[in-house]
């Protein structure tokens, strides 16, 4: 229908026949079909020899119908389905008009048969009455299954798989793929069915054993059995899953039991009763000797056993000695460890007792001595060595004239005036070792110097080098010349030390400083300033025309400065420690002073 200018789609299509009224042939009838498979077919329509041309209306399992033309009688029909009805009519073209249809004329094509099943899973190798299942993939077009069990098996199913229970016999378990075209051929899979095995014969072995020997049981094989269980007595320890076991008696006898297995289960127990004879306890305790010296002779005893009929001692490597009674006389060698015995009858020997010996041998010779070699008469000195494996003391020795004992691995001594050999030896129960030396220098000490007071506050000291001169505060340091010149009033003395050795104090000189107070009357002469100073001191000297050496020293009396002066100098200062510092001008064998103060 065409509106508004467009058209719509086309209808369904619709069918009608006109009236055959010219027709010189007549209607066919008794229309068939031939060669019928499973997809094809031949359609046969009465042949007419006036007929122009054939008609062939089928109609597909839908009920929808489809028309062949064909100048034969026949038309040949393919791509159809399996096992489906279909119909047909026909009609046939004479001088240019059709007939009407015939009666419609019906069929069906051919069936197709399941295929063979594939493998059936499931058990080969089954117990009697135990439940089983086997089982296929299941086959294109079948609609049922058919399975067969072995005789005396109980179990049904249409399905792909069938639970069942075995009977006493194997056999052949089959199944076949079925619709309504018939069954395929069987997939088979054949079944064993086991038993449990008999009861084993006798038990072969000792029925009388001694408590922990080793036995040995068997039986003979049992025919379908694939292990074996067997059964010990209490504190009896050994396994084994064969027709023999290697065991270890206990203390107790009783039964040992044995069954056949297999898969399906376990026989009846075959058994032997088995007594046991016990060994001897185990001894007491040994009496002896735990700490012994190499060489000596020792004994050791224990109480007897009862029930035992001889002893096994064992002694420590390099130890000589032998005795098959409850005591042993030896000598020791030179390596401790364990003495044991056991106690023994015809079924063997005891659980051993022992002792642990040690064996003290005489200690070895001690190491190098560690101390000084050279030492000053007098002085307190300390020498050692390490500790020696064994030793329990150690003897030191000294030269003649020394003080100072020691049983330790050191000594703390005062030397005397004779030098010579520091030794030691390290001991214990046993004896003392080889001694091990040192040679030992003694320096005598230097004589105590006698010191004086000459002019200008100077210090004199008899001995010429090695002088420290120190006052009522200690040492005064870097003041070890022959002459000391004091600044400071105090006491006074001095130690000479030669060779790393010191004398004794000398005696005291008590100084009283009174140069400052003359410097003061000649103040007029010599100018310092500023005073106090900080960075630079200018010193100036009035009228004068020589050349004027100067020091300066600090409250030590240590010289932090020297110069020379004719008429005026200046000394950098700003190094100096804060506090008060005295100058020294000489002139000849004149001393005169000034005090200044560094801030």
């Amino acid at each position: 229908i065409k509106c508004n200018g467009d058209w719509t789609d086309y209808s369904d299509y619709s069918y009608f026949s006109t009236l055959d009224e010219g027709s010189n042939c007549d209607t066919p009838t008794n229309i068939s079909e031939d060669n019928i498979t499973t997809s094809s077919v031949t359609l046969i329509i009465p042949y007419i020899s006036d007929a122009e041309e054939y008609k062939f209306r089928w109609y597909d399992e839908n009920g929808d119908p489809t028309n062949e033309y064909s100048i034969d009688n026949t038309f040949e029909l393919s791509g159809l389905n399996s096992d489906t009805e279909y119909y047909w009519k026909g009609k046939i073209k004479c001088n240019g008009d059709w007939t009407d249809y015939s009666e419609y004329s019906y069929f069906t094509t051919d069936c197709i048969i399941p295929s063979q099943p594939g493998s059936i899973s499931g058990n080969i190798e089954v117990c009697e009455s135990s439940a089983q299942a086997y089982s296929i993939s299941s086959v294109s077009g079948a609609t049922s299954y058919t399975w067969t069990l072995p005789s005396g098996w109980s179990g049904s199913s249409s399905s792909t798989s069938i639970s069942c229970t075995a009977g006493s016999n194997g056999g052949a378990i089959s199944v076949t793929a079925n619709n309504s075209c018939g069954s395929s051929v069987a997939s088979f899979v054949n079944v064993s069915v086991v038993t449990t095995p008999s009861q084993p014969d006798s038990i072969s072995g000792n029925t009388e054993v001694c408590e922990s020997s080793a036995q040995a049981y068997s039986i003979s094989s049992v025919s379908g059995a694939i292990s074996y269980t067997w059964t010990l007595p209490s504190g009896w320890s050994g396994s084994s899953s064969s027709t023999s076991i290697s065991c270890t008696a206990g203390p107790n006898g009783g039964a040992i039991s044995v069954t056949a297995n297999n898969s399906c289960g376990s026989s009846v127990a075959s058994l032997v009763n088995v007594s046991v004879v016990t060994t001897p306890s185990q001894p007491g305790s040994i009496s002896g000797n735990t700490e012994v010296c190499e060489s000596s002779a020792q004994a050791y005893s224990i109480s007897s056993v009862s029930g035992a009929s001889s002893y096994t001692w064992t002694l420590p490597s390099g130890w000589s000695g032998s005795s098959s009674s409850n005591s042993i006389s030896c000598t020791a060698g030179s390596n401790g460890g364990a003495i044991s015995v056991t106690a023994n009858n015809s079924c063997g020997s005891s659980v051993a007792s022992f002792v642990n010996v040690n064996v003290v041998t005489t200690p070895s010779q001690p190491g190098s001595i560690s101390g000084n070699t050279e030492v000053c008469e007098s002085s307190t000195q300390t020498y050692s060595i390490p500790s020696v494996s064994g030793a329990t003391s150690y003897t030191w020795i000294l030269p003649s004239g020394w003080s100072g004992s020691s049983s330790s691995t050191s000594i703390s001594c005062t030397a005397g005036s004779n030098g010579g050999a520091i030794s030691v030896t390290a001991n214990n129960s046993c004896g003392s070792s080889v001694a091990n030396s040192a040679n030992v220098n003694v320096i005598a000490l230097p004589p105590s110097p006698v010191i004086t007071l000459l002019d200008n506050n100077v210090l004199h000291s008899d001995a010429p080098n090695g002088n420290q001169w120190y006052n009522q505060n200690g040492i005064i340091n870097g003041a070890v010349n022959q002459d000391y010149t004091v600044v400071l009033s105090g006491d006074y003395y001095a130690i000479v030390t030669l060779l790393g050795c010191s004398s004794d104090e000398s005696n005291v000189v008590n100084v009283l400083v009174t140069s400052i107070g003359t410097v003061e009357e000649n103040y007029n002469l010599i100018k310092i300033y500023p005073n106090p100073v900080q960075d630079v001191l200018t010193i100036e000297l009035v009228d004068n025309t020589e050349l004027i050496n100067f020091e300066i020293l600090n409250a030590l009396g240590q010289i932090v400065y020297k110069g020379s002066v004719i008429e005026k100098t200046t000394v950098q200062t700003a190094y100096l420690n804060k506090g008060i510092y005295l100058i020294k001008f000489k002139k000849g064998v004149e001393f005169e002073f000034k005090k200044m103060i560094k801030r």
